[in-house]
């Protein structure tokens, strides 16, 4: 064999090398953002978990939820409203920090329509009453997709 020959083979053989590389980057990419996606998810249903039975357990949220669906923020002592508004605040950053993984891409279009308008949609209420929409305290693609919620769901 001649050096040129030897040189055009180990470039072929460095090319295929280059290629090979290259297809294992994008599977361990793909693999890797599968792991995330996974892992987001149990972080969520493991939060939203926590903070149902949080809720369940509470003698407080039980007593205003009651009151506000009956008798809307006028009938909350001013304690109560206290705890709404800690209880909306909460709501807003659970929420904005799924929103930010679903801009992200580990949450897909079926949570954001069924699960984030929702209950964006039932916590608006509260949230425009103590301004926790300000965009002082607000991420702003957070606070544009909360507003461009319809006031209420038919």
């Amino acid at each position: 064999m001649d050096t040129k020959s030897l040189r055009e083979n180990a470039e072929l053989v460095g090319l295929l090398a280059l290629i090979v590389s290259v297809i294992l980057l994008a599977y361990e990419v793909r693999q890797t953002r599968i792991a995330i996606v996974g892992e987001s998810y149990v972080s969520r249903a493991i939060l939203s978990s926590d903070t149902s039975i949080a809720y369940a357990d509470s003698d407080y949220f039980a007593e205003i939820d009651v009151i506000y669906r009956d008798q809307g923020l006028d009938g909350l002592s001013a304690v109560q409203l206290v705890r709404a508004r800690n209880l909306a605040y909460a709501a807003k950053t659970r929420l904005d920090a799924y929103h930010f993984q679903y801009e992200l891409g580990l949450v897909g279009d079926d949570w954001y329509k069924y699960r984030f308008v929702q209950a964006a949609t039932d916590w608006k209420p509260l949230w425009e009453h103590f301004d926790l929409l300000s965009p002082k305290t607000t991420r702003p693609s957070f606070l544009e997709a909360a507003e461009s919620i319809p006031d209420s769901q038919e």
